[in-house]
């Protein structure tokens, strides 16, 4: 690799062995094209992926790809589905309740009177999703002949064959009572692995229903879920459970790590037919004409409108309320058993793509999309981010649209988002070496006393000084700009000279504060405690100058100083004729952290734990340094800093 350019040369390739040649040239070629910033940028971009597909499976960002792809499920609308037209939900509502005048705990009889209505009707499947309480089996009206006869259910099950009863998962429960023995009368004749199947919904952290768990081994034997169950009855299939895969009529069922089945909803609240139990018994019963055809059908019977057995989903998700889902609207839990029962029925199984193709789908996008930043103006480069984001939300939608693909949003968006964060700051550290700071005194002793026309970068340790004025943004805004630069320039007639008296290089000013850096370039013997005395002497002189800021309309003025201590890289940057000084270094940012906390703990200086350890006193010392720390949490620190007042003897 020629080190001037940084171009394969012609020698070196033909040294090459000749495969090899013939390989890399179109690479080289290829990569030539392009200039280093634009190939610093896409290995910035390159790394961001990376990172970003290395936490693609932690729960934060499981947990964001989830809420994201939300999104996705509401975008797309309704989905084309066999099952839409075969599964028919049943209601126990009010207007059944009113009809047969008794309340839901007595409604067995009913009950088995539309089961033997269904079954006449060459139903395919029946799903119960109704649980009798095991404190009901105590109520006389439950008993043979009675109101609410339990008896009559069992049999109806028992003549249907094809009907499956709600269970419910506990870890305490080790015996069915009499109740559930009374409707389960198939279970107990002829048992079969559909007679009895858990409702129990499985919810994520966030209390989103997203994935279903499709069996259970709580009990020591296995118990399939609700919705597996009917869809074996209706497609006459067995389900398996072999070293954890789960089968259905010998085709795999695909579950996530958790063996859990993701549910490919039809649609939002509402999607499937709804019958309210009243017509169906009516119809039974004579009192209606039979106009509903049940031929194969699979029938939910279950509380659907004012149930309290209501769950998040998708279509809940208050970030995406279009379509006209409305972002409280909540999903009963029946109906949410017939998506599922459409997903497994239409074996609509939602594919992802393996761990390492959403990686590499990171590296290349990240690396793309930093190149593309990498000659950007911030503006320019956010809009692009933005359209980046816009068009990966619409592929995503598509491809789950045409292939019941979920692509990995989570991941790639935060890789964009990453990679323009992680673009833009280099590109602002990069030009903030190159601002011109201040033409000083100290500066130019260096340069002549280095023999050459730059100060090449140095690590050094400096002690920092941030200088800002209280209440300046209020007092300017009611202010002329005339006014406000005389004032500027007055203050800066003040401290300016002060700083640089004590060996202070003036590398900044920013609006009306000041950053000024001790022990660079030329070394200062004792920094911290020059730049405490340097701080505690712009105190002074402001209080001195009360008459000069009261000229200017700005009476009792103040100012807050921040000081910090640490390792930079120092240097100049720009040509010969116009040189700037600067510093590069995590202290700069604590200091100027530390002067902004002056505001909260009500203090004029503060200074951090490494410019405090190697204090000494002087005679004539103007200030007194507080013994015991002020522990603060810096704006943008995630951990506690040792903060020390110092204060000016008055």
């Amino acid at each position: 690799m020629n080190a001037a350019n940084g171009r394969l040369s012609v020698v070196e390739i033909r040294r090459s062995n000749p495969s090899i040649q013939r390989s890399l040239m179109p690479l080289c070629n290829f990569c030539n094209r392009f200039g280093p910033i634009v190939r610093r940028g896409a290995a910035w971009g390159a790394l961001c992926g990376l990172l970003m597909g290395l936490l693609g499976k932690t729960a934060l960002m499981r947990g964001l790809d989830d809420l994201l792809f939300d999104g996705v499920i509401v975008w797309r609308g309704q989905r084309t589905s066999a099952a839409k037209d075969r599964v028919v939900l049943i209601d126990v509502d009010d207007d059944t309740l009113a009809y047969i005048n008794k309340p839901n705990a007595y409604i067995s009889p009913e009950l088995a009177e539309a089961i033997d209505y269904l079954h006449l009707k060459q139903a395919k499947a029946i799903g119960v999703d109704l649980y009798l309480s095991d404190d009901l089996n105590r109520l006389p009206e439950l008993e043979r002949n009675r109101t609410g006869d339990a008896t009559k259910m069992g049999v109806a099950v028992n003549k249907a064959g094809n009907v499956v009863l709600a269970d419910l998962k506990t870890a305490d429960r080790v015996a069915s009572p009499p109740l559930r023995e009374w409707w389960s009368l198939k279970a107990a004749n002829q048992p079969q692995p559909t007679d009895l199947a858990f409702v129990n919904l499985t919810e994520d952290g966030d209390n989103f229903v997203r994935r279903q768990q499709l069996w259970s081994h709580d009990r020591g034997e296995q118990q399939l879920q609700f919705a597996l169950a009917l869809d074996c009855l209706a497609t006459d299939a067995t389900a398996e459970v072999r070293d954890g895969q789960l089968s259905v009529g010998g085709r795999r069922i695909p579950l996530d790590s958790e063996h859990r089945l993701r549910i490919n909803f039809v649609g939002g609240p509402g999607a499937f037919t709804v019958y309210s139990l009243e017509k169906i018994l009516r119809q039974a019963r004579g009192e209606e004409a039979a106009r509903l055809d049940f031929r194969d059908a699979i029938v939910l019977i279950g509380s659907i409108r004012g149930t309290q057995d209501v769950h998040a989903t998708p279509y809940a998700n208050r970030l995406f309320n279009i379509g006209g889902y409305a972002h409280n609207q909540l999903m009963p839990g029946t109906e949410i058993q017939a998506h599922l029962l459409a997903t497994l029925y239409d074996q609509a199984f939602i594919g992802e793509l393996p761990s390492w193709a959403t990686l590499l789908l990171a590296v290349m996008l990240g690396a793309a999309w930093g190149a593309a930043l990498a000659k950007m103006n911030v503006w320019w480069g956010l809009l692009l981010t933005i359209v980046a984001h816009v068009c990966w939300k619409a592929i995503c939608v598509l491809t789950f649209i045409q292939f019941d693909l979920r692509l990995n949003l989570g991941v790639i968006l935060a890789t964009g988002a990453l990679a323009y964060a992680a673009s833009f700051v280099a590109r602002w550290r990069q030009v903030q070496r190159l601002l011109r700071a201040s033409r000083s005194s100290a500066v130019a002793v260096a340069l002549e006393a280095s023999g050459t026309s730059e100060l090449a970068g140095e690590e050094r340790v400096v002690t920092v000084l941030f200088a800002d004025i209280r209440g300046f943004t209020t007092w300017s805004s009611t202010h002329t700009s005339t006014q406000v630069f005389r004032f500027l320039n007055a203050y800066f007639g003040q401290i300016v000279p002060l700083i640089e008296s004590r060996g202070g290089v003036l590398t900044q000013y920013i609006g009306d504060g000041v950053m000024v850096i001790f022990n660079a370039p030329l070394r200062v013997p004792e920094h911290r405690r020059v730049a405490v005395d340097t701080a505690a002497a712009l105190i002074d002189v402001v209080r001195k100058s009360g008459p000069l800021w009261a000229a200017h309309d700005f009476q009792n003025m103040k100012i807050g100083v921040g000081v910090a201590t640490g390792n930079v890289t120092v240097g100049t940057v720009g040509i010969p004729t116009r040189l700037d000084y600067t510093a590069l270094g995590d202290v700069t940012n604590s200091a100027a952290r530390i002067e902004g906390e002056n505001k909260e703990q009500q203090t004029e200086i503060l200074i951090d734990d490494e410019t405090r350890k190697e204090l000494t006193a002087s005679n004539g010392q103007l200030w007194q340094c507080e013994t015991t720390p002020r522990l603060v949490e810096l704006r943008g620190r995630n951990q506690i800093s040792r903060l020390f007042q110092v204060t000016i003897d008055r």
